[in-house]
């Protein structure tokens, strides 16, 4: 099965589609901001 859109992912996600928009909306800003301090960082190996 291939998924094109995001609602095809959040209607797939149980957990998603049974809590409040803004409670999901939280934790995908949380998300993205940890994404963009991580992704800012250098390869320190």
């Amino acid at each position: 099965m291939v998924i094109n859109t995001y609602s095809e992912i959040i209607r797939g996600d149980r957990v998603r589609a049974n809590t409040l928009p803004e409670i999901n909306q939280a934790i995908d800003m949380e998300i993205a901001a940890t994404v963009r301090f991580y992704a800012s960082k250098t390869d320190m190996r």
